[in-house]
């Protein structure tokens, strides 16, 4: 299982170019099944706030619902915010990311912003490099 950071997201949603065409790629294998995908729940509110500005309040809503039956939804509980706070990263919402990825056994953090992650304990790739690595493997 993967996590898949906010970014990856919001390049699919928003059709963020040059980015869409590989994390586009990554949720296909997602919703194919070859792939098992979570969230840490946080993701799901900063998701709705930022669309609901960009497309409304139904489109918003309609994102939320979908990735609710597309990815596994990691709660985020004390444990996570203490071991956050306790963390070497300097940007607290990566390390609340991280620890919910740790806590819940994902394999990597699926991400643009691998410098974000340093100091976690997981490895942390972006879509291009995972399916580059996948081609290699494959």
């Amino acid at each position: 299982m993967i996590l898949v950071d906010l970014n990856v997201i919001l390049d699919v949603v928003q059709n963020r170019e040059p980015h869409v065409r590989y994390s586009a790629k990554m949720l296909d294998l997602v919703l194919d099944g070859s792939l098992k995908g979570a969230l840490p729940s946080h993701f799901l509110t900063t998701i709705h706030y930022i669309l609901e500005r960009a497309v409304g309040h139904p489109e918003a809503t309609r994102v939320v619902h979908w990735l609710l039956e597309v990815f596994e939804v990691i709660p985020i509980s004390k444990a996570e915010l203490k071991m956050a706070a306790a963390s070497k990263m300097t940007d607290f919402e990566d390390a609340v990311t991280a620890a919910a990825a740790e806590k819940s056994g994902c394999d990597c953090i699926l991400t643009r912003d691998m410098a974000g992650f340093a100091g976690s304990g997981l490895k942390a790739v972006s879509p291009e490099m995972y399916l580059a690595q996948m081609l290699i493997t494959d």
